[in-house]
């Protein structure tokens, strides 16, 4: 991109340098295209032109020193998104809510069937182009209902196509209109309604596109930092001396990977997120946006002049194909690893302390936090905001109830719920004593007062 003023152009000026040309330009935006987005110019007697070859090679802006025509009044569409900081994707005008997501699909419901494996009973010719839940879903979408518990919200949907189990019964449609009149949707029969709708949503809406390789003219990155084939690096982020970066990971905007650590290939940094000082990441793993990786673990001594720090002198490991969701907090080791192990997945707002080692395909559900040296198996359930005590074994298998205080070891497969946690069943019978504590009361002070009446009886 170049930019004439008065002083000459800018040619070679990297897109950041924009906020210092707001001064005698009008930014407007235009809708954006499926191929890429439209920006009307910025102008008042002046004018951009972008050159999308030279954004993707380089990620800055530089059009060879040729002048910018005078009278453009609107550059042509790009075949590749402008970057967020000229044409601001957040923008919430009328003309660009949502706009990025309107490149949409069209199958029919035939080639939906096809594509699932299910039986449909309806017009298989019929197209959509989205999906949607019970509530919200139109003419034009999909929906699924998961059990026939649900008919009541599934024959008031209006989706054009809903996706139901094999069981479902017979003629209980939707309330769908069809174009030529009236008549009821189509209803597809499968055997995993949810597992379909992740099939028919990838087919019908597109992935937000990836952001390009390269590194952002305003990221930092240490001379002595190792970059895979296809990496990006974002605007704002951070990658320090010794770091080594896999092939085609992304750091996403204003993320942190600090010095020495290690990311592999194919991995998604999301906004904001950090890594610290020699943690060490897989292949394949995502981590969103705030979350933070290798924070000093809490370990203090009790002192006549306050508490003292205890040097956290490990590290932390996440290993291939875990996901771990926004505002996670994974501390290191006081000694050797905290360990994320294959597969996890963890949601939002999780606390894993120091030394703690988690289990592969072990799912964590939000607001849990897992005391210090704590040993969880493979293929565990812990439900949202569970408490677990430090230095337990939970077995493999072992599901945690939510808001369950864990203050001993779970045996592999056992299911444990409350606080303290006990197996779920003996829990049940405690929360059923507890519901007919009040009525125990009554008949207990009934008891007494008749006991009072026979004794003054038999004073008299």
């Amino acid at each position: 991109m170049a930019v004439e003023d008065g002083e000459g152009p800018l040619a070679g000026g990297p897109f950041h340098r924009l906020h210092r040309l707001q001064d005698g330009y009008d930014r407007r935006q235009a809708d954006f295209g499926p191929d890429g987005c439209e920006v009307e110019a910025l102008h008042q007697e002046r004018a951009v032109e972008v050159e999308d070859d030279q954004f993707q090679r380089h990620g800055a802006c530089n059009n060879g020193g040729r002048r910018v025509p005078r009278q453009l009044a609107r550059p042509p569409k790009l075949a590749i998104p402008l970057p967020e900081a000229i044409i601001g994707l957040n923008c919430a005008s009328p003309q660009c809510v949502g706009k990025r997501r309107e490149a949409r699909l069209s199958k029919t419901l035939g080639e939906l069937a096809q594509l699932v494996g299910g039986r449909l009973e309806g017009d298989a010719a019929r197209s959509v182009t989205g999906v949607a839940s019970l509530g919200e879903a139109g003419p034009q979408d999909v929906a699924f209902v998961a059990a026939a518990r649900f008919k009541a919200d599934a024959a008031a949907c209006r989706a054009a196509c809903l996706v139901v189990p094999q069981d479902w019964p017979a003629g209980l449609a939707t309330a769908s209109p069809w174009p030529a009149g009236g008549g009821a949707g189509a209803i597809l029969r499968v055997a995993d309604p949810s597992r379909a709708m992740v099939a028919i949503a990838a087919a019908l809406c597109p992935a937000l596109p990836l952001p390009p390789p390269g590194v952002h003219p305003r990221a930092a990155v240490a001379a002595s930092a190792v970059l895979g084939a296809g990496v990006h690096v974002g605007a704002c982020a951070v990658v320090g001396e010794g770091v080594r970066i896999g092939e085609g990971t992304r750091i996403r905007a204003g993320a942190v990977v600090a010095d020495e650590a290690t990311v592999g290939d194919g991995c998604d940094i999301h906004c904001g997120a950090v890594i610290r000082e020699r943690v060490r990441i897989g292949s394949r793993v995502v981590i969103h946006a705030g979350s933070v990786i290798g924070a000093d673990g809490f370990g203090y001594l009790p002192g006549r002049a306050g508490p003292e720090k205890i040097p956290q002198l490990g590290t932390v490991e996440i290993c291939d194909d875990a996901e771990l969701g926004a505002c996670v907090t994974v501390d290191r080791a006081r000694f050797g690893v905290t360990r994320i192990g294959p597969k996890v997945k963890i949601d939002n707002l999780v606390q894993i302390a120091h030394n703690v080692e988690v289990g592969e395909a072990t799912i964590i559900v939000a607001q849990v936090a897992v005391a210090g040296s704590t040993r969880i198996g493979r293929g565990c359930v812990i439900a949202g905001q569970a408490a677990i005590d430090g230095h337990l074994v939970i077995g493999d298998g072992a599901r945690i109830a939510a808001k369950a205080g864990v203050t001993k070891d779970v045996p592999p497969g056992a299911d444990v719920s409350g606080y303290p946690a006990v197996p779920h069943r003996e829990d049940l019978k405690h929360q059923a004593a507890l519901r007919q504590m009040e009525e125990v009361l009554a008949r207990l002070k009934a008891v007494e007062s008749r006991l009072e009446e026979l004794e003054e009886k038999g004073d008299a």
